[in-house]
């Protein structure tokens, strides 16, 4: 070679040997460069790959885990554990179906189902409530091949299974999420929910990014998710190994296959929490960053081509850049490459380095603008992505742990208000009931039934006579212990139980009973109180956990509602009482003809009916004065005969003895309203004698002044603390001094109400163990009245 050199000039010689060392120099460095580009792809590639499927993993983990959670709260209700060991029970076959309903409203695919081990009775129901009333929908049979996920998935211990499945009698393909329910050391159901295949492949699978493919499989390599439905393995629980679809199909060698169940091995047993292999797929080099999805058995990979996401094309322009360098001179191409190359490539592939070890700094910014600097600006770019995807995950991964704590501590917070709220109804319910029935005794024959039982029994206006009250017991048993008490005392007061409407729906009733003759026939007239809205505002509470707001809303309508139900139950209170109290004094037409048991049986039944109809009046004043809608209506009164009269209706027996009333002047008269005033008053007086000894005197003073009208009343009784009386006049609250004496804790609050009413207020001097000053002070009428010193 070189003889032939000779040939050339020196001119010659050192162009040839110049061109030859280009040569040799061009390709070296473009074997060096491309060892850097492709080292870079790969390093890229693979931090890339370990964050996507960090990403993929907690993007798809969120809606799983919620449903997983809510499924397995689900699994430990007393109500289901109650009804999978006694599912013959109506009462908590009914509480079981109820507390799935409300779960199916939370769960995201607003469907559940329940199968009982005992007797294998599948109970499912969709979005679109199709099922309810029919809930059972067939019955799991070992010997159906069909049935065979259920008895593979209750021999695991996992606490939840997901499994992909098309069920051939509901006609749905879901991700069917399987909690078995523990009792007692023992399996005694499995239940669930299950999120539908295509939305499941749509929010979690099919991810829109070119080069990425996103697939989850089982400990088998059983396919459960992929974008093509074709490629998924359905019902792998009941399938041996070699009839599943599997991503080991996919894969083109033995050695891939290899490879791949031992990096599923590693992450199955935590000793890493993800791992990336290259594999071959259809011909073409794929990266797999592969993640263990604790607690559901899945594993999660994601298949990136590096060819798409990164190609080495981007790399171009440097190349072309180099060889451009080398064309003027070795020496200037040596320069060249070290001062403006070499340095700064190896400044690049520090910053590479840095970003391997998990430094994901953005490096300095090449401060040239050629295509090294383009390349360190992009470096620079993608690191900053890296890293914001890194922070924004991050974020994203706490902002929805503190999501879900908050969410947690809300539900806790509504549950509790739910149960002060049910307190509260449950109180109210016990003592008011008004739907009113007449049965003959000795066969339960229906002869008479007003509105309100038509209703709460479900038939229509005039088709219950005739029909058997026993047909509306859930257990006609209890009717047997009903009549039993009927023939033994006469009358059965706050008995509750179940009943049974024509169209399958049960409801609890609270019932009372008297025994009486109707007509010619021994005869029961029933009072009965429908209790199932306490059902009802449960399930609409439970409706509002998922936000504060919504739970302090549906308090507050669930208050109102109590309120108006108040109101309702004291007007429904007169029509049933009336006739009760008008069949006592039929009945006392003819005491003289009755047995004395008998009669006094009547008599007490007269009595309790006009006490109910007084609590009736209670409840009426209160709900009017508290929304002002009762009008006071003035006329001039003679104060000495208004009193006396109030003394006289008093129910007290000994009030005329007792109260000495005071008037002055005595001709004294004043605008007052004669009915209203005179029950406030009335309200004050029957306090101050029955908080007083027996037989002590109660003194009523009227004063008639230039500012108007005082009355005191004033009484040796048990007295009040100074804290007690602060609250004197809020509804519902008694002194400690009224315990062991009836009353509904309303009688002062309406005394004040009617006395605020008339423009005027009530002072109260008291001390315990000394007695109460009850102080009225009424202004002339048309006067401005003055707020009560509190």
């Amino acid at each position: 070679m070189w003889s032939w050199l000779r040939k050339f000039g020196l001119q010659g010689r050192v162009l040839v040997t110049t061109v030859v060392v280009f040569g040799i120099s061009v390709a070296a460095a473009l074997f060096a460069f491309q060892v850097i580009v492709n080292e870079t792809i790969i390093q890229l590639g693979m931090r890339i790959a370990e964050k996507q499927v960090l990403f993929d993993r907690a993007r798809s983990l969120q809606p799983l885990l919620r449903e997983v959670a809510l499924a397995q709260k689900l699994a430990q209700e007393p109500s289901i554990l109650a009804w999978a060991k006694n599912e013959a029970d109506p009462r908590l076959c009914q509480q079981g179906l109820e507390e799935l309903e409300g779960f199916r409203r939370v769960f995201h695919d607003k469907s559940y189902f329940f199968v009982n081990h005992a007797s294998g009775n599948y109970y499912f129901n969709n979005r679109e409530s199709q099922y309810t009333g029919q809930e059972l929908r067939y019955a799991i049979e070992s010997g159906n091949p069909r049935d065979s996920w259920y008895f593979a998935t209750i021999q695991t211990n996992l606490d939840c299974l997901l499994n992909v499945d098309y069920d051939e009698p509901l006609k749905v393909t879901k991700v069917w999420i399987n909690c078995p329910v523990r009792g007692d050391g023992r399996i005694l159901g499995l239940i669930g929910t299950g999120i539908e295949l295509t939305d499941f492949i749509r929010d979690v699978v099919d991810i829109k990014q070119a080069g990425v493919e996103n697939i989850f499989v089982d400990p088998s390599g059983a396919i459960q998710a992929h974008r093509d439905p074709a490629l998924i393995d359905y019902n792998t629980l009941a399938k041996g190994i070699e009839q599943r679809r599997t991503i080991y199909q996919l894969l083109d060698s033995g050695r891939d296959r290899e490879s791949f169940r031992a990096l599923l091995d590693s992450l199955r047993d935590g000793k890493l929490t993800v791992a990336t292999r290259f594999l071959s797929i259809g011909g073409r080099r794929h990266l797999a960053g592969v993640a263990f999805l604790d607690g559901m058995g899945w594993y999660n990979v994601t298949l990136m081509d590096l060819d798409v996401l990164i190609g080495s094309g981007h790399f171009t322009p440097i190349a072309i850049l180099l060889a451009g360098a080398l064309l003027l001179t070795l020496i200037a191409v040596a320069f060249l490459v070290h001062r403006f190359l070499l340095v700064r490539l190896q400044r690049l592939a520090g910053a590479v380095e840095r970003l391997k070890t998990g430094d994901y700094a953005p490096p300095p910014v090449d401060p040239d603008s050629d295509e090294i600097g383009r390349l360190s600006q992009g470096f620079r770019l993608m690191a900053e992505r890296v890293a914001n995807h890194t922070q924004t995950l991050e974020s994203e991964v706490a902002r929805r742990t503190a999501d879900l704590a908050r969410e947690v501590e809300e539900r806790r917070a509504a549950e509790e208000r739910v149960r002060d709220s049910e307190r509260h109804l449950r109180a109210i319910l016990d003592a008011a009931p008004f739907p009113m029935l007449v049965s003959r005794l000795n066969d339960g024959v229906l002869l008479f039934l007003n509105g309100p039982a038509h209703a709460l029994l479900g038939l229509a206006p005039g088709a219950g006579p005739g029909h058997r009250t026993v047909d509306f017991y859930a257990n006609p048993d209890e009717r047997q212990e009903l009549v039993r008490r009927l023939y033994d005392t006469g009358m059965v007061l706050g008995t509750e139980l179940r009943l049974r409407r024509p169209d399958g729906r049960q409801l609890w009733a609270l019932l009372s009973a008297v025994r009486f003759r109707y007509g010619a026939e021994d005869a029961v007239i029933i009072c009965a109180n429908d209790i199932s809205a306490r059902k009802e505002l449960e399930r609409a509470l439970r409706e509002a956990r998922d936000r504060s707001d919504e739970a302090l809303t549906a308090q507050k309508r669930i208050l109102e509602e109590q309120r108006k139900f108040v109101a309702m139950l004291s007007h429904e209170f007169r029509s049933p009482l009336a006739a009760i109290k008008i069949a006592a004094e039929m009945a006392m037409m003819n005491a003289a003809e009755l047995p004395e048991k008998t009669a006094d049986r009547l008599t007490r039944i007269g009595e309790r009916a006009q006490h109910l109809y007084k609590m009736v009046d209670v409840f009426l004043a209160s709900e009017a004065l508290e929304h002002g809608q009762l009008a006071v209506k003035r006329e001039a009164l003679a104060l000495g005969d208004f009193l006396r009269g109030v003394v006289e209706r008093s129910p007290i027996p000994d009030a005329v003895q007792r109260v000495a009333i005071a008037v002055s002047p005595p001709e004294a008269a004043f605008d007052l309203d004669d009915e209203l005033f005179g029950a406030a008053l009335a309200n004050l007086i029957e306090n101050a004698l029955r908080y007083s000894p027996p037989a002590s005197p109660v003194a009523v003073e009227a004063a008639l002044k230039d500012d108007g009208l005082t009355i005191v009343v004033r009484d040796q009784g048990r007295g009040m603390s100074a804290e007690e009386i602060e609250r004197v006049g809020t509804q519902y609250f008694r002194a400690k001094s009224a315990e062991g004496t009836k009353g509904a804790g309303l009688g002062l609050a309406i005394a004040c109400k009617v006395v605020a009413a008339h423009g005027g207020r009530i002072d109260i001097a008291s001390q315990v163990g000394q007695g109460t000053t009850m102080t009225v002070r009424l202004p002339y009428a048309g006067a401005p009245s003055e707020p009560a010193p509190r």
